[in-house]
């Protein structure tokens, strides 16, 4: 079963907030930070992955419907890599955060990876 977790420090040096999927699969976990946010990092871990490669595809929604709807963004992750994107200025999701990976690159494909990884996110 897939855990997600967020925490924001209270300190105020660090005014992020921090958010994790431990598996992300073809069924996608939706609004991540509960909301409008800038992303300012993504990072992937496909180190124990099935595949040879999988499809990291993120939404600017609340819903997402695998089958048909079209991502915002969409970048493959080899097998044994670990891929950060850095967004020094941020990347805005107006309405959410919503994110799943595949091992298709279609935008409709929903097969999930038989060991899915992790994925961790840094946002405002």
């Amino acid at each position: 079963m897939a855990q997600r977790a967020t925490s924001t420090p209270l300190d105020g040096d660090f005014p992020d907030t921090i958010a994790s999927e431990d598996e992300l699969a073809s069924t996608a976990t939706l609004d991540l930070f509960n909301g409008a946010v800038s992303i300012r990092s993504i990072t992937i871990d496909a180190s124990s992955i099935g595949a040879s490669k999988i499809y990291v595809k993120i939404y600017d929604s609340v819903t997402v419907t695998p089958a048909s709807d079209v991502p915002d963004i969409k970048f493959p992750v080899a097998q044994n890599e670990i891929r950060t994107l850095t967004i020094v200025d941020g990347l805005s999701f107006s309405t959410a955060f919503s994110i799943r990976a595949v091992t298709g690159s279609p935008d409709a494909n929903t097969t999930s990876d038989v060991t899915p990884g992790p994925g961790y996110f840094v946002g405002t």
